[in-house]
């Protein structure tokens, strides 16, 4: 419980609105993405992942959540994670289309 505090208290100090929003969440994520990952398409992806409500910002629930699936050492974690990230119209399935896309940009 107190290490989740310290993460809300922190979290509320870096984002004083209370949410992260895509251009800070890009700003961010250019500092972390290898290189050839830092395009707008991948990050908007990796965006809807940690964006679960797709409200356009990122809460510290959903920050939180997602980043302790993207740490999990379930893999089925990962897996839920990344398959969020892909399903570009939020449906909770990928489809071909989404498959092919992430392909293209990623290799």
């Amino acid at each position: 419980k107190k290490e989740l505090e310290k993460k809300y208290k922190d979290f509320k100090r870096d984002f004083p609105e209370g949410f992260i929003d895509r251009k800070r969440f890009s700003e961010m994520a250019s500092e972390f993405l290898v290189k050839s990952h830092r395009n707008p398409e991948v990050i908007e992806l990796l965006f809807n992942a940690f964006d679960i409500d797709r409200s356009g910002s990122i809460d510290f629930r959903e920050f939180v959540l997602s980043f302790a699936l993207c740490n999990s050492d379930k893999p089925e974690d990962k897996l839920r994670f990344c398959s969020r990230s892909l399903d570009i119209d939020n449906n909770g399935f990928l489809d071909k289309a989404e498959v092919s896309k992430a392909v293209s940009l990623l290799f």
